[in-house]
């Protein structure tokens, strides 16, 4: 997190993507995700509402440095799911922390260098995420990512392609990943891979 938000201040100190911080990756998404995945092993073996949510407001600040949409929705899901229907801490407690934490978090976004709030792909990432925008050429590009991955799922669903598949669509001259893990699996892995991983992750939720 500590690292994360050096690099607001600091661009492109660790991260490939100006503007937005990596800590030590040099995928934003991939930091926002791993945050989240932390956020949520912490906060299960957390049971004190102060500590709990320091590690909500610390780990939002985190994944916000690096204006990932997908890791602050996983974020947001993650968090709902443990604090209502985990821990069950009730819906006046679950309120008072996302009032809290979404208010810091807001706060936070106006103390953004000008440089960086002033670029364009912050300024349609911030609108995308405020719901303002959502024809950007960041989620165009995604959609035509799932498009394209979805075709090379269907060209090989039951084994797949092998794996590496999912990071080799073409979109204007340059490969990229599908940007989505479920389909990612499902062209490198096929049907049978997919539903591997899905028994995995369910064996693993129901273990925890």
């Amino acid at each position: 997190v500590a690292m994360n938000l050096y690099e607001v201040f600091h661009p492109l100190a660790m991260s490939q993507v100006y503007g937005r911080a990596a800590g030590t990756f040099l995928n934003p998404n991939q930091s926002s995700l791993l945050l989240g995945f932390l956020s949520v092993h912490l906060l299960a073996r957390c049971y004190r509402p102060v500590i709990s949510l320091g590690i909500l407001i610390l780990s939002g600040l985190g994944i916000l440095a690096t204006f990932s949409r997908g890791g602050l929705a996983a974020w947001v899901a993650a968090v709902v799911v443990h604090l209502f229907f985990v821990r069950r801490i009730g819906v006046a407690r679950g309120v008072l922390y996302a009032g809290i934490t979404i208010g810091i978090l807001a706060a936070a976004l106006s103390l953004l260098p000008r440089e960086i709030a002033g670029s364009s792909d912050i300024a349609e990432r911030l609108g995308s995420i405020s719901g303002s925008q959502f024809q950007d050429e960041a989620s165009l590009q995604r959609i035509e990512l799932l498009r394209k991955g979805w075709e090379r799922f269907a060209e090989k669903p039951v084994l797949g392609h092998g794996p590496g598949a999912a990071e080799q669509i073409q979109i204007g001259g340059e490969l990229m990943g599908t940007h989505n893990e479920f389909l990612a699996v499902a062209v490198n892995s096929g049907i049978v891979g997919l539903l591997a991983w899905l028994l995995y992750l369910i064996y693993g939720w129901r273990r925890g």
